[in-house]
């Protein structure tokens, strides 16, 4: 570079610059979801709609990958339950649904489900860790919401045809590829 002049290093730092603050959090969040440790276990999780009305079909796409070695844990049994919260009184916190799954060959699965009523609920995974084989649990928190009397009717007939409500933009794709396993 010691022949380049000044306005040329110039350019070549400005365009690095650019690269780095403008292109690494698209890389950084390219999963779209938010993710959480079980164990040694990464749990990633992507909903849509990010905001559920009650009433609504709500998607949640899962992967797991090994902690360790970044690798999709394919084929681990999972069990996911949906827990009715109380704010301020865990003793009155119920499960709601419970089900037993298993990831794909790519450590993913996927479920719809619909809440009844304008709540904040815990979606728990339990699984077992693959390094010291006790049971770890993580969750996530979601917030069923009503959007008046307007809004609930939409979003119950926008999933009673099996499209999602028109109420909210759903810019989020269906498909979900959770093999990213390292941060540049």
């Amino acid at each position: 570079m010691k022949n380049l002049p000044l306005s040329a290093i110039a350019r070549v730092v400005l365009f690095v610059s650019f690269v780095a603050l403008f292109a690494a959090p698209s890389w950084a969040f390219a999963h779209a979801g938010v993710e959480k440790q079980a164990g040694n276990v990464t749990v990633y999780l992507k909903q849509v709609p990010l905001s559920p009305l009650v009433g609504e079909s709500v998607s949640f796409y899962f992967g797991l990958n090994d902690r360790k070695t970044g690798k999709a844990l394919a084929r681990m049994p999972i069990v996911l339950r949906v827990v009715d919260t109380f704010k301020g009184d865990e003793s009155r916190d119920e499960v709601i649904f419970q089900k037993k799954y298993v990831t794909d060959a790519n450590g993913n699965f996927d479920i719809s489900y619909v809440f009844e009523k304008e709540n904040h609920f815990d979606v728990e995974i339990s699984l077992d860790d693959p390094y010291t084989k006790g049971r770890e649990t993580t969750g996530f928190l979601v917030q069923a919401r009503t959007g008046g009397a307007a809004g609930e009717a939409s979003a119950s007939a926008a999933t009673a045809q099996g499209r999602n409500s028109e109420l909210y933009p759903r810019w989020l794709p269906y498909s979900f590829d959770f093999r990213i396993n390292k941060v540049l």
